[in-house]
C-alpha cells in the first residue's frame, strides 16, 4: 500500500473515530448537566456549585464544538476532549458526596477505546488512576472516608485498573483488526490490479468478439426478418384457407341439412306409397268384388225382368178372364132382365121367379161392380208391371254400364298398382341412394372438420411462431444493442486504462 493510501485511510479512520467520541463527549455532557440540574432543583447543590459545573462542563465542550466545526479530522480532537472532560471528572470526583461518582470515566475510556490506539487507552486510564488514587487519599486525610470505605475503595481501584486492562485488550485487539484489514485490503488491491490486467487483456478480445457477435447478429436480424415476413404470409394464408374451409364446411352443412330433408321426404314417400299400394291392393278387391256383384245384379235383373215378363203376360191372361167376366155379367144382367119382364107377365106365378130374377140381377151388379174393380186393379197391376219393366231395362242399361266401368276400373287399378309398385321399387332405390349421399356427405363434412381444425392448429403454430419470431427479432435488436454498449464499455475500460 502507497503512502499516500495509508496517509488517506488514516485521515479518514480519525475522522470517523472523532466523530463518535464527539457525539459520546456530547451525551454525557448533556446528561451530567440534566442529572445535576435535577440535583439543584431537589436542593442538593447550591446555585454557586451548579455555576461551577456548568464552566468545567460546558468551556471544553464549546472548545470541542469549535474545532470539531472547523476540522473534524483533526487529530487534537481528541486530546481536548479527553483533558477538558478530565478536568470536569476531577471536578466532579473532589466535590462530590456519592462514592460511586468515579464510574463517570468509564464511559468516555469507552469511547476512547475506537482511536484503537493502545498508548492513548494507556494515558488516559494511567490518569483516571492517578486522579481516583489522588481522591481516594485526600478523602481519607479529609476523614471524607474512613476504614468502613476501604473495602468500596479497593473495588473502585479494582474496576479502574480492569478497565485499563480490557480497553487496553480491546485497542490491541482493535490494532491488530486494523493491520489484518490493511493487509487484506492490500491484497486485494494487488489482486484487483492483476485483475485489471487481465481484464485489459479480456476486453481487447471482447472487443474483437463483441465485433464479430454484433456482424453475427446484424445477420440474425436480417434472417429473422426475413422469417417474420414468410410466416405474416404464411399466416395470411392460413387465414384464407381457414375462411374457405369455413364457407365449404358451411355449405357442406347445410347440403347434409338438405339431405336429410330429402331422406325424411323419401321416407315420407315411401311410407304413403306402401299405404296407396295397400289402398290400391284393397281398392282392386272391392273393385273385383263390384264387378262380381254387378254380374250378380245383372243376372238378378234379367230373372226380375223375365218374372216380370211372365207377370205381365198373367195380367194379360187376367185381363181377358176378366174381359169373360163381363161377358158373363152383361149376359146375367140381360137373363136378369129377361126374367124379370118373363115373371111380370107370368103375374102371380112368375113371383118367385122375379124374386130369383131379382137376386141373379143383384149378383149380376155386384159381380160388374167387382169386376169392374179388379179390371182396374189389374190395369194398374199391368200399368205398374210396364213401368217395372222399364225401370228394371233401365237398370240392367245401367248394370251393363256399370259392369263396363268397373271393369275398365279394375283394369286402371291394376295399371295403378303396377305403376305403384314400380314407384315404391324406385322410392326404395331413391332412399338408399339418399343414405349413401348421407353417409358420403357425413364423411365429407367429418374430413373437413379435420382440415378445419388442422388448418386453425397450423394457424395457430403460424401466429405463435410469428410472434416467437418477432420476440426473436426485438430480442436480437435487444441483444445487438447491449452487444454494441458491451465493445462501448469495453473501448472506454481501455482507454481509461490506458490514461491510468
Amino acid at each position: 500500500m502507497s503512502r499516500q493510501m495509508k496517509k488517506e485511510k488514516y485521515t479518514s479512520d480519525v475522522l470517523e473515530a472523532n466523530k463518535i467520541l464527539f457525539r459520546c463527549y456530547l451525551i454525557t455532557d448533556i446528561v451530567l448537566v440534566l442529572a445535576y440540574a435535577l440535583e439543584l432543583a431537589k436542593g442538593a447543590r447550591t446555585p454557586g456549585y451548579y455555576a461551577k459545573f456548568l464552566v468545567f462542563a460546558l468551556v471544553p465542550l464549546a472548545a470541542a464544538v469549535v474545532l470539531y466545526r472547523k476540522n473534524a479530522g483533526s487529530v487534537f480532537l481528541r486530546t481536548i476532549i479527553s483533558v477538558g472532560y478530565a478536568a470536569l471528572y476531577t471536578f466532579v470526583l473532589f466535590t462530590t458526596t456519592a462514592p460511586e461518582a468515579f464510574v463517570y470515566a468509564l464511559p468516555m475510556l469507552v469511547a476512547c477505546a475506537v482511536y484503537a490506539d493502545k498508548a492513548f487507552i494507556a494515558r488516559l486510564g494511567v490518569g483516571v488512576m492517578l486522579i481516583n488514587l489522588i481522591e481516594i487519599n485526600y478523602g481519607f486525610i479529609t476523614a471524607k472516608y474512613t476504614n468502613a470505605n476501604l473495602s468500596s475503595m479497593e473495588i473502585r481501584v479494582a474496576v479502574i485498573l480492569l478497565c485499563m486492562v480490557f480497553l487496553g485488550m480491546v485497542a490491541a485487539a482493535l490494532m491488530r483488526m486494523g493491520q489484518k484489514q490493511v493487509e487484506a485490503a492490500s491484497a486485494a488491491k494487488e489482486r484487483s490490479e492483476e485483475l485489471l490486467e487481465k481484464i485489459m487483456l479480456t476486453s481487447g478480445s471482447m472487443v474483437e468478439l463483441t465485433d464479430t457477435v454484433a456482424s453475427r447478429m446484424n445477420g440474425l436480424h436480417e434472417s429473422l426478418s426475413k422469417t417474420m415476413l414468410a410466416m405474416q404470409e404464411v399466416t395470411n394464408g392460413t387465414d384464407d384457407a381457414v375462411n374457405a374451409v369455413q364457407l365449404q364446411l358451411e355449405k357442406t352443412e347445410q347440403i347434409q341439412s338438405f339431405v336429410a330433408n330429402v331422406e325424411e321426404v323419401s321416407e315420407v314417400i315411401g311410407a304413403d306409397i306402401r299405404t296407396a299400394r295397400k289402398e290400391i291392393t284393397e281398392g282392386n278387391q272391392s273393385v273385383e268384388e263390384l264387378v262380381t256383384q254387378v254380374k250378380h245384379t245383372n243376372e238378378a235383373s234379367e230373372r226380375v225382368y223375365s218374372e216380370l215378363e211372365k207377370l205381365h203376360t198373367y195380367a194379360q191372361q187376367m185381363e181377358h178372364i176378366i174381359s169373360a167376366i163381363e161377358g158373363v155379367t152383361k149376359k146375367t144382367a140381360l137373363l136378369s132382365l129377361n126374367a124379370s119382364i118373363e115373371a111380370a107377365r107370368a103375374g102371380e106365378a112368375g113371383k118367385g121367379f122375379a124374386v130369383v130374377a131379382s137376386e141373379i140381377s143383384a149378383l149380376a151388379g155386384q159381380t160388374n161392380n167387382a169386376t169392374v174393380e179388379i179390371t182396374t186393379i189389374i190395369n194398374n197391376v199391368s200399368d205398374e208391371v210396364n213401368a217395372l219393366i222399364a225401370v228394371i231395362r233401365e237398370l240392367g242399361e245401367s248394370n251393363r254400364l256399370q259392369g263396363n266401368m268397373a271393369l275398365q276400373t279394375e283394369r286402371n287399378f291394376k295399371g295403378i298398382a303396377e305403376a305403384s309398385a314400380d314407384i315404391d321399387t324406385q322410392a326404395e332405390r331413391l332412399g338408399d341412394a339418399v343414405k349413401k349421399l348421407a353417409g358420403a356427405n357425413a364423411e365429407i363434412v367429418e374430413s373437413i372438420q379435420t382440415i378445419s381444425a388442422i388448418t386453425e392448429e397450423v394457424t395457430a403454430h403460424s401466429g405463435e411462431t410469428y410472434e416467437i419470431s418477432e420476440q426473436n427479432g426485438q430480442s436480437a435488436s435487444e441483444m445487438l444493442e447491449l452487444v454494441e454498449r458491451l465493445e462501448e464499455l469495453a473501448q472506454q475500460l481501455k482507454q481509461e486504462n490506458k490514461e491510468e
